[in-house]
């Protein structure tokens, strides 16, 4: 008769097994990352479209009415349409507060305008002459790590939260840039 063959077990072991549930937990725990980097570009790139649409309405207007704008109010509907634009991706909580836009409007803040702008809203030609062209007028403030401005000269560029913060000094109006 024949010999009998030993029995071989078939599958996987425990530390099998472990071994390649870690390496997916590792996998999938970089790909999140990226993602969620990706994702926040795109966030930040649709702001700063927001801001250039802003940016050319707040010139129009000017152009219309020989000032500033006080805000939003002033600019919807008859030179932005949508009030999406109000409105930064990233913000998740000012339409359900019921805010008119999530970005903030600076005029002249907490400090009492000078008098040459204690008319309804200060024209463009004495902001620039007071504040500087520099001093940001639209700012958002709702991504990780970044400001991006809109300044009276109509640049907008990102600047890095901590900068921007040593400036602002918990005082809006005092901003320097």
């Amino acid at each position: 008769m024949g010999r009998t063959k030993g029995f071989k077990a078939q599958g996987f072991t425990l530390v099998e097994i472990m071994l390649v549930a870690s390496i997916i937990a590792l996998l999938v725990s970089i790909s999140y990352l990226s993602i969620t980097r990706v994702l926040e570009s795109f966030r930040q790139a649709r702001c700063v479209h927001n801001l250039e649409q802003i940016r050319t309405a707040i010139k129009l207007f000017q152009m219309d009415h020989h000032r500033l704008p006080g805000g939003p109010e002033d600019l919807y509907p008859h030179y932005i349409s949508s009030k999406e634009i109000f409105f930064c991706p990233s913000d998740r909580f000012a339409r359900k507060m019921g805010l008119v836009s999530s970005y903030i409007w600076h005029n002249w803040g907490d400090a009492p305008p000078p008098k040459e702008a204690q008319i309804e809203w200060i024209p463009w030609s004495i902001a620039l002459k007071i504040r500087g062209d520099k001093f940001p007028y639209v700012v958002c403030d709702e991504h990780p790590g970044i400001f991006i401005i809109l300044r009276l000269n109509g640049s907008i560029e990102k600047v890095s939260e901590k900068w921007a913060r040593e400036k602002i000094k918990g005082r809006f109006d005092s901003w320097k840039l």
